[in-house]
């Protein structure tokens, strides 16, 4: 399922104190006066966008962020609470969230916000030391942080939390401090800010001062890793770092530690230092292979190849990576790629015979992790594998996500093109399919599934597979007439097509006679053309 957030701007209307660090019409772009019309058309035109280039299931949240949300004029409120309202009544949108000020949080304030269908609200924490907030202007203690955080959870919302880093008073220790205080309240998300100074602000004078100064963006880096390594380790998710980079907020337009890629370096180093305790525990050498979510790979390898050029110049260590994908996980799997590729081996290692069984079109899977999967199994050397397209059946986890739209099975069609490489993948790799596709039974067939289900569903991807051979061979030669193809006797049929669909095929676009001839010399897969 693909999200989609429709920012709603209230820039500085909400707010109750300047923070020193504040410039809200530079950070968001946006005038201080709101225009419903202009509201409504934004979020008519964005949901367009979403309807037109959208596919699959999504999940589409109506977001007012910029300003103090539930601190601004109760008739402005309400009267974007109902414009929000009305494309949630009428299912275009599935969510409507908020920020807001920790002090500005009370119990009428989350009824009202119930009553129009908010589901998230986001809390600007900014810091839990005391010293800091004072010193920053925000008007509000760190108890009251907590005391907000856990109200917002009592009434079912999603809870957002924010942090700045680097700000007035601010320490390393506090950072740390601030980053373990918003963990212990078990945020749903958490987006974190290192502190960028903007002219108009009491910051950007300060700093001109000479009582301020800005982090460094080499520690702003360090402390970061920590504390998405803290994050990460609680299983919160971070869904921002830094600023996003507009015609307001560049490199141009602020100072201090500001820069577009400042999370891909922050994980860099993370990971740096994890492969780095590894080598020296270890005392690894020549090669290692790194195993991460796919979504980490970029960042294991390192910002511009950081990691890599690091540990060949250091240690002359080569790194490899693979992916340990999350397709594990949204299925249940309850292991990671990892215990395959250890398990596998250790079967191996003590003299059995390895099998192996995959699936196709699992929850989050996609082509190239499907080919992936294929090319790590045959990596392994398996004496037989089994291939399974994934099927519905009722009564499981996956039928209720079909249901609600946030599943879809793969079509009969893309499975056969998709297993068709598989199976030649396999065969080129001369490794035994003992098996693809569930048994017809009397609880499986094509009246109790829903999906890929065919009973000749191997010959079906067996007959495209041989199709594209013979007709990259008559394209490469020219073929016309008649060509005769020699195969194994097991694949004579699968030559012919299911239901001789390969003969009828060329014969009609290409008026080309196919014949077989049986050459058991040859192996599973291959075919010898004259």
């Amino acid at each position: 399922m693909r999200y989609y957030n429709i920012p709603v701007f209230v820039p500085h209307i909400g707010c109750t104190h300047n923070c020193v660090f504040c410039n809200q019409k530079k950070i968001t772009g946006k005038k201080s006066v709101l225009d419903y019309a202009e509201v409504d058309g934004f979020i008519r035109e964005n949901l367009e966008t979403i309807k037109k280039y959208s596919k699959g299931g999504k999940y589409v949240e109506i977001a007012f962020f910029g300003g103090s949300f539930t601190a601004i004029d109760l008739d402005i409120q309400n009267a974007l609470c109902n414009i929000a309202y009305k494309y949630l009544k009428s299912g275009e949108v599935n969510g409507i969230r908020c920020s807001t000020r920790p002090d500005a949080i009370d119990e009428n304030c989350l009824n009202r916000l119930k009553n129009y269908g908010f589901t998230a609200i986001e809390l600007g924490v900014q810091s839990t030391d005391s010293d800091v907030l004072k010193k920053s202007g925000r008007g509000h203690s760190a108890d009251a942080v907590f005391k907000s955080a856990c109200l917002i959870k009592e009434h079912g919302f999603s809870l957002g939390l924010q942090m700045m880093l680097g700000l007035l008073g601010d320490t390393k220790e506090k950072m740390l401090k601030t980053c373990d205080d918003i963990i212990s309240l078990k945020p749903d998300c958490v987006r974190v800010y290192p502190t960028l100074v903007i002219e108009d602000t009491a910051l950007f004078d300060m700093m001109k001062k000479g009582s301020y100064t800005p982090l460094s963006l080499e520690f702003t880096v360090e402390i970061l890793s920590e504390i998405l390594e803290k994050f990460y380790a609680n299983k919160i998710n971070v869904i921002r770092v830094g600023l996003q980079t507009t015609g307001e907020v560049n490199e141009n337009t602020v100072t201090g530690p500001y820069h577009p890629a400042i999370r891909e370096m922050a994980e860099t180093l993370m990971y740096k230092k994890k492969i780095e305790k590894y080598v020296l525990q270890n005392g690894a050498k020549g090669e290692i292979t790194v195993f991460a979510n796919s979504k980490d790979i970029a960042a294991v390898s390192g910002y511009k190849k950081e990691n890599r050029q690091y540990f060949w110049k250091k240690y002359r260590l080569n790194i490899k990576t693979k992916t340990d994908s999350d397709v594990l996980k949204k299925s249940g799997r309850g292991h990671s790629a990892d215990a395959v590729f250890k398990s596998a081996c250790l079967i191996k290692e003590h003299g059995f015979s390895l099998g192996l069984q995959m699936m196709l079109g699992l929850l989050g899977d996609t082509k190239e992790k499907m080919l992936k999967t294929c090319d790590d199994i045959i990596s392994l050397k398996p004496d037989c594998v089994r291939v399974y397209p994934t099927l519905v059946i009722e009564d499981t986890a996956l039928f209720d996500m079909m249901k609600k739209g946030s599943y879809t099975p793969l079509s009969l069609e893309f499975t056969v093109e998709i297993l068709s490489e598989i199976l030649e993948k396999f065969y080129a790799n001369k490794i035994n399919v003992i098996r693809v596709g569930l048994q017809t039974t009397g609880e499986v067939n094509e009246n109790t599934v829903t999906g890929p289900y065919h009973p000749a569903i191997r010959e079906m991807a067996e007959t495209l597979m041989y199709k594209k051979k013979i007709e990259k061979y008559v394209l490469q030669n020219g073929a016309k007439g008649e060509i005769t193809v020699f195969a194994n006797s097991k694949d004579i049929a699968a030559v012919s097509g299911y239901k001789k669909e390969n003969r009828q095929y060329f014969w009609k676009k290409y008026r080309l006679n196919i014949k077989t001839k049986t050459d058991n010399a040859l192996k599973k897969g291959d075919i010898k053309i004259l």
